[in-house]
């Protein structure tokens, strides 16, 4: 299985898992179910398989892994919410949470990018010549012979 489908598949499962349950919560089979727990539900593991796309993702795009841990890390950011909503946890904790989240997504994103700020377009390379020099070196081969 390629890790694109694991992905979607994930998030998918997510989906169908809070359905479920939200409906036997409707049915009065269960009764802890809410509707802020199929969000924290769906936003939390969405947030996790976000930040393994950005670590694990085949994109060499330095920007793109941080995209995606980034945006798991606002994903959980919003579960956490929920979490607070459903469990009522003091409110003195939430700050400090949110800056650990928040200071973790971080430092992955600099280990999931190894300390690149950015990536190297070719006009950084080593030897990369510009449109003119290549062209002045074509001519200047093209009158010796």
């Amino acid at each position: 299985m390629s890790k694109k489908f694991m992905f979607q598949f994930m998030l998918a499962l997510t989906v169908v898992v809070a359905a479920v349950l939200w409906i036997l919560q409707v049915c009065n089979v269960i009764a802890w179910f809410s509707a802020s727990a199929a969000i924290a539900l769906i936003s939390g593991v969405s947030g996790l398989m976000f930040i393994f796309k950005g670590l694990f993702g085949r994109t060499n795009a330095s920007a793109l892994k941080k995209l995606n841990i980034y945006f798991g890390a606002g994903l959980l950011i919003v579960a956490l919410f929920m979490l607070v909503n459903i469990f009522a946890i003091k409110n003195e904790l939430v700050l400090p949470i949110i800056a650990i989240i928040v200071t973790v997504a971080l430092l992955i994103g600099v280990i999931a990018t190894g300390g690149k700020s950015s990536d190297t377009g070719d006009n950084q390379k080593a030897g990369y010549k510009n449109y003119y020099q290549r062209k002045a070196e074509e001519e200047k081969k093209n009158k010796e012979e």
